[in-house]
C-alpha cells in the first residue's frame, strides 16, 4: 500500500536540494521523519527483534514479513471514471522514488530514495546500496547533538483525529454495491485476476479517458477494478473476475474483457497477465482504513505475467489456457522464469477467439456425486415410459460441482 505524508506546497524560491533555512524544507523534514517513524513501527510489528513474526491462524502458522520504501517529492492525484463509477490514484516523483526504493529492499528492511536523504540524514543512520539511488535505513533512532530525535522516538504517537462518517452515497462511486452489501468478512473463491501494465501518460486528460474506458469495460463483463498504481515501471491496473460475485465463467469473462481492450486501439502501450485459481477474498486493513481485495498465489502469478509480457501481448497461465483452449487461441511462449517464483513456468499468449468453438462437455467420471446422480435418474424414469417427468432444477453456488 502507499501512505502519503503531505508537507504543503513548496515555498517560492526554495531550492530543489532542500535548503534547511526555508520553511518548506523544514516542514518536509518533519514529514520525512514521520514517514521513517511509521516504517520503523511497521517493521517492529512484523519483524520484532529482526525476525519475521509468526501469526497463528486456524489454517496454520504463517511468518509474514514486509519491506518498505520511502521517498520525497511532488505527488499528483486524480479521480478518473465515468457513469457513476470512479477510482483514484497517486503518481509523481515521490511515488516513483518509493517504488524504486522498495524494489531494492529485502524483507524486514526500510530503504530511502536519494531524494529523501537531505531531510533525514542529520537524525537517521543510513548506508548506501551499491549501484542504486537508494540508502538502507540502519537505525531510525539516533541521538543527535546531545538529544534524542523526537520525531523518531520509539514511543507510539497519540491516536489521530476521528474520521468523518460516510454515507453509502459517498462510497458508492468508488465501491460497488456488491461489496458494500457483503456480510462475510472473507471467503475463498475461484477467481480470475487480471493485471494490466501500461506506459504512463503525461497528459492527464488522456490518462483519465484511458482509465474511464477500462472501468466501463470491466463493468460490462462483470469484473471489478481493484486499484490503479504508478511506479518506476509506469502504471498498473489490478482487476479480478469472480469476487465478490461469482460466475460459472469467470475466466471466459476475463478473456473477453481483454479481447475487447485489444480492439480499442488505445494510445498508451499496454500488456496484460491473467491466471485462475482459488484466492482469499475479503476485507483487509483496520478500522481507520480497509479495502476489499484478493490474495493468493494466482494473484502474484498474474502480476508477474503482466510485467514479463511484451507490449501489446496478453500472457496466460497454463491452467487458465487449458480450460479455455477449445474456445480461444493461445500461442506458446516457452518456459520463462518469473521473479519471486522457483523454477520455470510455461506461458501462453492470448491471440483471439476460435471461429467455430463447439461447447465442451464433461465426458470423464464424476466423483462424489453418486447420490445426486441416482436421484436425477429416478426423476427421469417416467420419460422412458412415455410420460412427462416434470422439471428438474439444480441449484448451488459457483464452483461446488453442479
Amino acid at each position: 500500500f502507499t501512505a502519503l505524508f503531505p508537507y504543503g506546497e513548496t515555498a517560492a524560491g526554495a531550492g530543489s536540494e532542500g535548503d534547511a533555512a526555508s520553511p518548506a524544507a523544514a516542514t518536509a523534514s518533519v514529514a520525512a521523519l514521520h514517514a521513517i517513524q511509521t516504517a520503523a513501527y511497521i517493521q517492529a510489528h512484523f519483524a520484532p527483534g529482526g525476525r519475521d513474526r509468526v501469526f497463528a491462524t486456524r489454517f496454520g502458522d504463517f511468518a509474514l514479513g514486509v519491506k518498505v520504501g520511502v521517498s520525497c517529492g511532488d505527488v499528483q492525484w486524480g479521480i478518473p471514471g465515468h457513469g457513476g463509477r470512479y477510482t483514484f490514484y497517486f503518481r509523481g516523483p515521490g511515488v516513483t522514488g518509493c517504488a524504486r526504493a522498495v524494489m531494492q529492499a529485502n524483507r524486514g528492511q526500510v530503504n530511502a530514495d536519494r531524494a529523501l536523504l537531505p531531510h533525514i540524514q542529520a537524525q537517521v543512520d543510513t548506508e548506501p546500496i551499491a549501484g542504486t539511488r537508494c540508502h538502507r535505513v540502519v537505525s531510525p533512532y539516533r541521538a543527535v547533538a546531545g538529544h534524542q530525535a523526537a520525531a523518531c522516538s520509539p514511543d507510539l504517537p497519540a491516536p489521530g483525529a476521528e474520521l468523518p462518517a460516510f454515507s453509502r452515497d459517498d462510497l458508492r462511486p468508488f465501491i460497488p454495491d456488491t461489496v458494500l452489501e457483503l456480510s462475510l468478512e472473507a471467503e475463498f473463491l475461484e477467481v480470475c485476476p487480471v493485471f494490466i501494465s501500461f506506459e504512463e501518460l503525461v497528459d492527464e486528460a488522456g490518462l483519465h479517458r484511458f482509465l474511464a474506458e477500462i472501468i466501463a469495460l470491466a463493468d460490462d463483463f462483470g469484473g471489478n477494478l481493484g486499484q490503479v498504481e504508478f511506479g518506476d515501471k509506469g502504471g498498473l491496473l489490478v482487476l479480478w473476475f469472480g469476487a465478490p460475485t461469482a460466475y460459472e465463467n469467470n475466466a471466459q469473462r476475463a478473456v473477453e474483457f481483454l479481447l475487447a481492450c485489444q480492439r480499442r486501439g488505445w494510445t498508451p502501450r499496454w500488456r496484460a497477465g491473467l491466471a485462475s485459481g482459488i484466492v482469499w477474498a475479503g476485507f483487509r486493513g483496520g478500522f481507520e482504513r480497509c479495502e476489499y481485495s484478493i490474495v493468493g498465489d494466482v494473484v502474484n502469478l498474474a502480476a508477474r505475467l503482466a510485467m514479463a509480457a511484451g507490449w501489446g501481448e496478453t500472457w496466460a497461465s497454463p491452467l487458465l489456457r487449458a480450460g479455455l483452449a477449445a474456445t480461444y487461441r493461445f500461442a506458446p511462449r516457452g518456459a520463462v522464469r518469473l521473479m519471486g517464483r522457483s523454477g520455470e513456468i510455461a506461458v501462453w499468449e492470448l491471440q483471439g477467439k476460435r471461429v467455430r468453438a463447439e461447447p465442451r462437455f464433461h465426458t470423464r467420471q464424476i466423483i462424489g456425486r453418486d447420490a445426486e446422480l441416482n436421484q436425477l435418474a429416478a426423476h427421469l424414469e417416467p420419460i422412458f415410459g412415455g410420460r412427462f417427468a416434470g422439471l428438474i432444477y439444480v441449484h448451488g453456488e459457483a464452483g461446488v460441482g453442479k
